[in-house]
Protein backbone atom coordinates (compact mmCIF):
# COMPACT_ATOMS: atom_id res chain seq x y z
CA UNK A 1 0.00 0.00 0.00
CA UNK A 2 2.36 2.30 0.85
CA UNK A 3 4.90 1.61 -2.62
CA UNK A 4 1.40 2.39 -4.35
CA UNK A 5 0.57 5.70 -2.12
CA UNK A 6 4.30 6.98 -3.35
CA UNK A 7 4.06 5.76 -7.25
CA UNK A 8 0.77 7.61 -7.23
CA UNK A 9 2.09 10.92 -5.53
CA UNK A 10 5.58 10.81 -7.68
CA UNK A 11 3.12 10.75 -11.03
CA UNK A 12 0.82 13.57 -9.46
CA UNK A 13 3.87 15.63 -8.12
CA UNK A 14 5.14 15.06 -12.46
CA UNK A 15 2.00 15.84 -14.05
CA UNK A 16 1.33 18.79 -11.63
CA UNK A 17 5.10 20.12 -12.44
CA UNK A 18 4.29 19.40 -16.16
CA UNK A 19 0.74 21.96 -15.44
CA UNK A 20 3.10 24.44 -13.75
CA UNK A 21 5.64 25.52 -16.52
CA UNK A 22 2.48 25.14 -18.66
CA UNK A 23 0.95 27.85 -16.95
CA UNK A 24 4.40 29.83 -16.69
CA UNK A 25 4.94 29.52 -20.14
CA UNK A 26 1.91 30.71 -21.08
CA UNK A 27 2.22 33.63 -18.55
CA UNK A 28 5.57 34.61 -19.05
CA UNK A 29 6.82 33.14 -21.96
CA UNK A 30 10.74 31.91 -22.26
CA UNK A 31 12.59 35.39 -22.18
CA UNK A 32 14.05 37.08 -19.86
CA UNK A 33 11.47 36.93 -16.94
CA UNK A 34 11.69 33.38 -16.71
CA UNK A 35 15.19 33.63 -16.93
CA UNK A 36 15.45 35.59 -14.28
CA UNK A 37 13.24 33.20 -12.36
CA UNK A 38 14.93 30.35 -13.02
CA UNK A 39 18.44 31.68 -11.71
CA UNK A 40 16.85 32.42 -8.27
CA UNK A 41 15.48 29.56 -8.43
CA UNK A 42 18.44 27.26 -8.96
CA UNK A 43 20.68 29.30 -6.71
CA UNK A 44 18.12 28.39 -3.29
CA UNK A 45 17.81 24.95 -5.23
CA UNK A 46 21.57 24.22 -4.78
CA UNK A 47 21.32 25.62 -0.95
CA UNK A 48 18.72 22.87 -0.36
CA UNK A 49 19.92 19.91 -2.23
CA UNK A 50 23.50 20.72 -0.58
CA UNK A 51 22.44 21.09 2.53
CA UNK A 52 19.38 18.55 3.12
CA UNK A 53 17.77 17.20 -0.06
CA UNK A 54 20.63 14.64 -0.39
CA UNK A 55 20.19 13.24 2.55
CA UNK A 56 16.81 11.73 2.68
CA UNK A 57 17.54 8.67 1.15
CA UNK A 58 20.88 8.59 2.35
CA UNK A 59 20.90 9.46 5.95
CA UNK A 60 17.99 10.29 6.95
CA UNK A 61 15.30 7.68 6.48
CA UNK A 62 17.72 4.66 7.37
CA UNK A 63 18.79 6.13 10.69
CA UNK A 64 15.76 7.81 11.67
CA UNK A 65 13.88 4.39 10.96
CA UNK A 66 16.18 2.27 13.63
CA UNK A 67 14.54 4.71 16.19
CA UNK A 68 11.27 3.11 16.29
CA UNK A 69 11.91 -0.41 15.97
CA UNK A 70 10.53 -2.42 19.24
CA UNK A 71 12.84 -3.18 21.72
CA UNK A 72 15.65 -0.97 20.38
CA UNK A 73 15.18 2.76 21.21
CA UNK A 74 12.13 4.35 22.65
CA UNK A 75 10.45 6.11 20.41
CA UNK A 76 10.54 8.81 22.34
CA UNK A 77 14.24 9.25 20.83
CA UNK A 78 12.79 9.55 17.37
CA UNK A 79 11.23 12.92 18.40
CA UNK A 80 14.42 13.77 20.44
CA UNK A 81 16.84 13.31 17.34
CA UNK A 82 14.04 14.86 14.60
CA UNK A 83 13.98 17.94 17.34
CA UNK A 84 17.90 18.24 16.60
CA UNK A 85 18.19 17.70 13.19
CA UNK A 86 15.01 20.38 12.80
CA UNK A 87 17.23 23.01 15.12
CA UNK A 88 20.24 22.27 12.63
CA UNK A 89 18.40 22.90 9.59
CA UNK A 90 16.79 26.47 11.23
CA UNK A 91 20.41 27.31 12.18
CA UNK A 92 22.58 26.50 9.38
CA UNK A 93 20.22 26.65 6.27
CA UNK A 94 18.28 29.39 7.96
CA UNK A 95 21.37 31.16 8.20
CA UNK A 96 22.46 30.15 4.86
CA UNK A 97 19.37 31.22 3.27
CA UNK A 98 19.49 34.36 4.96
CA UNK A 99 23.25 35.56 3.76
CA UNK A 100 21.92 34.40 0.23
CA UNK A 101 18.86 36.84 0.43
CA UNK A 102 21.93 39.95 1.77
CA UNK A 103 24.29 38.87 -0.73
CA UNK A 104 21.91 38.60 -3.75
CA UNK A 105 23.68 40.64 -6.52
CA UNK A 106 26.99 38.61 -5.90
CA UNK A 107 24.94 35.25 -6.16
CA UNK A 108 23.69 36.52 -9.84
CA UNK A 109 26.63 37.56 -10.72
CA UNK A 110 28.73 34.30 -9.87
CA UNK A 111 26.06 32.72 -11.51
CA UNK A 112 26.21 34.32 -14.91
CA UNK A 113 29.62 36.60 -15.28
CA UNK A 114 31.26 34.13 -17.47
CA UNK A 115 28.55 34.17 -20.26
CA UNK A 116 28.42 38.21 -19.88
CA UNK A 117 25.98 38.61 -16.55
CA UNK A 118 24.18 42.49 -16.99
CA UNK A 119 25.64 42.48 -20.82
CA UNK A 120 23.86 39.46 -21.96
CA UNK A 121 20.48 40.36 -20.67
CA UNK A 122 20.06 44.50 -19.60
CA UNK A 123 20.27 45.86 -16.29
CA UNK A 124 16.40 44.94 -15.83
CA UNK A 125 16.67 41.54 -15.90
CA UNK A 126 19.30 41.15 -13.47
CA UNK A 127 17.96 43.10 -10.98
CA UNK A 128 14.69 40.97 -11.20
CA UNK A 129 16.76 38.27 -10.29
CA UNK A 130 18.59 39.98 -7.68
CA UNK A 131 14.60 40.57 -6.37
CA UNK A 132 13.73 37.17 -6.79
CA UNK A 133 16.78 35.42 -5.32
CA UNK A 134 15.55 37.38 -2.23
CA UNK A 135 12.02 36.28 -2.15
CA UNK A 136 12.65 32.60 -3.19
CA UNK A 137 16.03 32.14 -1.16
CA UNK A 138 14.05 31.39 2.24
CA UNK A 139 11.99 28.52 0.58
CA UNK A 140 15.42 26.41 1.21
CA UNK A 141 15.44 26.66 4.94
CA UNK A 142 11.57 25.80 4.90
CA UNK A 143 12.31 22.87 2.42
CA UNK A 144 14.66 21.46 4.49
CA UNK A 145 12.63 21.71 7.83
CA UNK A 146 10.01 19.81 5.81
CA UNK A 147 12.73 17.07 4.10
CA UNK A 148 13.34 16.25 7.82
CA UNK A 149 9.80 16.06 9.13
CA UNK A 150 8.98 13.98 6.01
CA UNK A 151 11.90 11.99 6.95
CA UNK A 152 10.20 11.42 10.23
CA UNK A 153 7.26 10.46 9.26
CA UNK A 154 8.74 7.95 6.48
CA UNK A 155 10.86 5.94 9.74
CA UNK A 156 6.96 6.04 11.33
CA UNK A 157 5.56 3.92 7.52
CA UNK A 158 3.43 7.07 7.15
CA UNK A 159 3.88 8.20 3.33
CA UNK A 160 0.72 9.63 2.54
CA UNK A 161 1.91 13.66 3.76
CA UNK A 162 5.42 13.22 2.22
CA UNK A 163 4.00 11.69 -1.05
CA UNK A 164 1.62 14.37 -2.03
CA UNK A 165 4.20 16.87 -0.68
CA UNK A 166 5.50 17.82 -4.16
CA UNK A 167 2.41 17.80 -5.26
CA UNK A 168 0.80 20.40 -2.69
CA UNK A 169 3.76 22.78 -3.39
CA UNK A 170 3.45 22.71 -7.40
CA UNK A 171 -0.22 23.63 -7.07
CA UNK A 172 0.59 25.99 -4.85
CA UNK A 173 3.15 27.39 -7.49
CA UNK A 174 0.08 27.64 -10.21
CA UNK A 175 -2.11 28.88 -7.92
CA UNK A 176 -0.11 32.08 -7.25
CA UNK A 177 0.57 32.32 -10.95
CA UNK A 178 -2.99 32.56 -11.61
CA UNK A 179 -4.32 34.78 -8.79
CA UNK A 180 -1.14 37.07 -8.92
CA UNK A 181 0.39 37.36 -12.47
CA UNK A 182 -1.33 40.46 -13.34
CA UNK A 183 -0.07 42.40 -10.37
CA UNK A 184 3.08 41.09 -9.72
CA UNK A 185 4.72 39.54 -12.93
CA UNK A 186 6.94 36.87 -12.85
CA UNK A 187 7.60 37.58 -8.57
CA UNK A 188 3.89 35.72 -8.02
CA UNK A 189 6.02 32.95 -9.26
CA UNK A 190 8.46 33.42 -6.74
CA UNK A 191 5.95 33.99 -4.00
CA UNK A 192 4.15 30.35 -4.61
CA UNK A 193 7.44 28.65 -4.76
CA UNK A 194 8.04 30.47 -0.90
CA UNK A 195 4.14 30.03 0.15
CA UNK A 196 4.20 25.68 -1.86
CA UNK A 197 7.80 25.16 0.50
CA UNK A 198 5.84 26.44 3.60
CA UNK A 199 2.53 24.24 2.62
CA UNK A 200 5.26 21.07 2.82
CA UNK A 201 5.72 21.96 6.35
CA UNK A 202 2.38 22.58 7.42
CA UNK A 203 1.38 19.39 5.97
CA UNK A 204 3.41 17.02 7.99
CA UNK A 205 2.73 18.43 11.02
CA UNK A 206 -0.94 17.08 11.49
CA UNK A 207 0.08 13.33 10.93
CA UNK A 208 2.89 13.71 13.20
CA UNK A 209 1.41 15.16 16.03
CA UNK A 210 -1.66 12.00 15.14
CA UNK A 211 1.34 9.59 15.62
CA UNK A 212 2.68 11.56 18.69
CA UNK A 213 6.39 11.98 17.01
CA UNK A 214 6.19 15.78 16.81
CA UNK A 215 10.11 17.18 17.12
CA UNK A 216 11.33 18.96 20.19
CA UNK A 217 13.57 21.45 19.00
CA UNK A 218 17.16 20.89 21.04
CA UNK A 219 20.95 21.28 20.32
CA UNK A 220 22.37 17.53 20.35
CA UNK A 221 24.28 17.40 17.49
CA UNK A 222 25.93 15.13 19.15
CA UNK A 223 24.06 12.37 19.57
CA UNK A 224 25.01 8.87 17.87
CA UNK A 225 22.22 9.09 15.41
CA UNK A 226 23.06 12.98 14.18
CA UNK A 227 26.64 12.07 13.61
CA UNK A 228 25.24 8.75 11.94
CA UNK A 229 23.45 10.94 9.48
CA UNK A 230 26.76 13.42 8.79
CA UNK A 231 29.22 9.95 7.85
CA UNK A 232 26.66 8.68 5.88
CA UNK A 233 26.16 12.03 4.11
CA UNK A 234 29.71 13.27 3.56
CA UNK A 235 30.12 10.97 0.17
CA UNK A 236 26.56 12.10 -1.43
CA UNK A 237 27.43 15.63 -0.26
CA UNK A 238 30.80 15.23 -2.35
CA UNK A 239 28.35 14.02 -5.63
CA UNK A 240 25.98 16.85 -4.76
CA UNK A 241 28.80 19.21 -5.08
CA UNK A 242 30.07 17.98 -8.51
CA UNK A 243 26.52 18.15 -9.83
CA UNK A 244 26.14 22.08 -7.83
CA UNK A 245 28.89 22.74 -10.56
CA UNK A 246 28.19 21.59 -13.37
CA UNK A 247 24.59 23.28 -12.82
CA UNK A 248 26.17 26.66 -12.64
CA UNK A 249 28.17 26.22 -15.80
CA UNK A 250 24.49 25.05 -17.39
CA UNK A 251 22.89 28.17 -16.52
CA UNK A 252 25.39 30.53 -16.92
CA UNK A 253 26.07 29.46 -20.57
CA UNK A 254 22.29 29.15 -21.39
CA UNK A 255 22.41 32.88 -19.68
CA UNK A 256 24.34 34.14 -22.83
CA UNK A 257 23.30 32.09 -25.26
CA UNK A 258 20.33 33.68 -26.54
CA UNK A 259 16.85 34.99 -25.05
CA UNK A 260 15.25 32.09 -24.85
CA UNK A 261 17.70 29.55 -23.92
CA UNK A 262 17.31 29.82 -20.48
CA UNK A 263 13.48 28.95 -20.49
CA UNK A 264 13.84 26.73 -23.40
CA UNK A 265 16.03 24.57 -21.33
CA UNK A 266 13.62 24.88 -18.30
CA UNK A 267 10.52 23.51 -20.50
CA UNK A 268 12.82 20.47 -21.74
CA UNK A 269 14.36 19.54 -18.87
CA UNK A 270 10.68 19.64 -17.13
CA UNK A 271 9.04 17.63 -20.03
CA UNK A 272 12.26 14.98 -19.54
CA UNK A 273 12.02 14.69 -15.93
CA UNK A 274 8.29 14.05 -16.20
CA UNK A 275 8.76 10.70 -18.21
CA UNK A 276 11.67 9.81 -16.23
CA UNK A 277 9.37 10.10 -13.53
CA UNK A 278 6.79 7.81 -14.85
CA UNK A 279 8.75 5.61 -15.88
CA UNK A 280 10.54 5.25 -12.26
CA UNK A 281 6.75 4.91 -11.22
CA UNK A 282 5.91 2.14 -13.57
Amino acid sequence: MAAAILMLGNVLSRVLGLVREQVAAGTFGAGDAIAAFTIADNLQTLLFDLMVSGALQAALIPVLARLVIPGQIRPDELRHVGGALVSWVAIVTGSLAALGVILAPELVTGLTWFAGEEAARGPETRELAIRLVRIVMPAAALLGLGTVLQAMLHALGAVTAPALSTAARNVAIIIAMLVLADALGVESMAWGTLAGAGLIVLLQLWPLARHGALPVPNLDFGHPAVRRMGVLYLPVFAGLLVNAVAVVVDRGLAWGAGELAVGAMRYATTLVQMLLGLVAAA
